[in-house]
């Protein structure tokens, strides 16, 4: 009985310093998770690239528009079409690369916020649900956001 007793005691003593041990030790990662819908949508950076695209869309719907009124053959119809469909996918192209460099912007912005707050693992939500639910203390897109208008006003 006294052997089970001590074997039962050594066991006890064993758990309590693994689990201190492990306590002591182990340091789980900090989480922090961003609404990255909230985020495109008040980084002011993607603001400025919008209404750039939009008054040159609206630069080349002009454009168009004169060489409509202006044509007078089918050769004429047949090059404007040809110049429209240009227009259009080089503006695509830009757009596609103007907003890549955004999105680039805004994803090496928040890893130097990372780094900075002392989070290891920052989660974006999407409409497509890769996170389903964080709780509110996790979320730090407000906090991400006025940094990150503030570093775009500043040039950064």
């Amino acid at each position: 009985m006294k052997q089970l007793q001590s074997n039962i005691s050594l066991i006890l003593i064993i758990n309590i310093i693994v689990f201190l041990a492990y306590h002591h030790f182990y340091k789980p990662p900090k989480l922090a998770v961003v609404r990255s819908a909230l985020v495109i949508e008040r980084y002011r950076g993607f603001d400025d690239v919008n209404k750039f695209l939009t008054q040159k869309k609206q630069g080349i719907q002009t454009e168009l528009d004169s060489l409509q009124k202006a044509k007078t053959t089918k050769e004429q119809t047949a090059l404007l079409y040809q110049k429209a469909a240009n227009y259009e996918g080089a503006f695509k192209e830009e757009s596609e690369k103007l907003t890549q460099t955004v999105l680039e912007k805004i994803n090496k912005f928040t890893a130097d916020y990372a780094k900075r707050k002392g989070y290891d693992i920052v989660l974006g939500t999407t409409l497509s649900g890769n996170v389903l639910h964080a709780e509110p203390n996790y979320d730090i897109t407000e906090d991400l956001i006025i940094e990150l208008n503030k570093a775009y006003d500043k040039g950064q």
